[in-house]
């Protein structure tokens, strides 16, 4: 069984993008309790719609204004009718975004542990940049990885995800122990702060005390230099407090979503 469903259209619309946890992925995830929705999903809420929208209308018109052009003239109705029918591009567009992403999360574990991949990727200049960044991060704040890419489950709230990283740290006066969230798009999202105060939440109920502060590395694309931004405990209490409101929105989502 897939520990998690990422898109099903069997499922109502509203739904078919929500990331589920299956039963038997955590010990908390039981017959009884049901899948439990990831905490991106259940963050991403939050996310800029209208934006989001825009940028997806942006990205279509770009692919079919370039193949539209590279139609032999003069074009012919069921050409054009077959270019503008591609609804895809912008699904497209963001499932690489996403590839890559997941890529630089196994190559930023590859640093933390040392292991090596058994294939060797092939790296843009632009990803080979930002890993030399998290590389220079690293050995700048001397992190040392405890645990990482664990699934952690919140059986109050019936949230689930798989955090990146728990290491220590010189931070905030001292060494610390941090929840570290790597980043790799163009900006940190609301939601993504979401995401993180719903991981310290759940690790908070399971192992009181663990955790000192969490660290949202942004490292995008390109970048020489990741910015780490800093989050003390009162910052993801007030967080958190924020993430379960998302939680129960979610809820009200999956019941009324869907009407038409």
């Amino acid at each position: 069984m897939a520990t998690t469903i990422d898109y099903d259209e069997s499922r109502p619309r509203h739904l078919w993008h929500a990331r589920e946890y299956q039963v038997g992925s955590h010990p908390a995830i039981t017959e009884e309790t049901g899948p439990f929705p990831s905490y991106s999903t259940v963050a991403g809420l939050y996310n800029n719609t209208a934006a989001l929208m825009a940028w997806a209308a942006k990205t279509n018109s770009a692919h079919y204004a370039a193949a539209l052009a590279a139609l032999p003239a003069p074009i012919k109705t069921e050409d054009a009718i077959a270019v503008i029918a591609d609804t895809g591009p912008y699904r497209r567009e963001t499932k690489a975004a996403g590839d890559i992403g997941t890529d630089m999360h196994e190559r930023f574990q590859e640093l933390l542990t040392g292991r090596r991949a058994k294939t060797v990727p092939t790296l843009t200049e632009g990803e080979a940049r930002t890993i030399l960044a998290l590389q220079s991060w690293i050995k700048e704040m001397e992190y040392l990885q405890l645990t990482g890419e664990e699934i952690v489950a919140d059986p109050r709230h019936r949230t689930a995800g798989r955090y990146d990283s728990i290491g220590s740290l010189n931070v905030l006066g001292g060494r610390r122990n941090v929840l570290v969230d790597l980043k790799t798009g163009k900006s940190v999202k609301p939601s993504g702060i979401l995401q993180v105060a719903g991981y310290w939440g759940a690790l908070v109920f399971a192992v009181k005390n663990l955790i000192d502060a969490a660290i949202i590395l942004h490292a995008p694309i390109g970048c020489d230099r990741v910015t780490p931004h800093i989050l003390s405990l009162s910052d993801l209490e007030e967080h958190y407090r924020a993430f379960f409101a998302v939680r129960q929105l979610w809820d009200w989502h999956v019941k009324h979503g869907g009407l038409k």
